[in-house]
């Protein structure tokens, strides 16, 4: 796993798209909203 993380060349474009596809696909809907808030407490 410590190889595929820090070795393995990563096109940060690509992953990117994956992980947006997947994030659709697994959440989406015509009228839904995604927010992200990395604030705490």
């Amino acid at each position: 796993m410590q190889r595929l993380l820090y070795h393995v060349k990563w096109g940060a474009d690509q992953v990117r798209g994956a992980l947006r596809w997947q994030v659709a696909e697994r959440l989406g809907d015509a009228g839904g909203v995604l927010v992200v808030d990395d604030t705490g407490f």
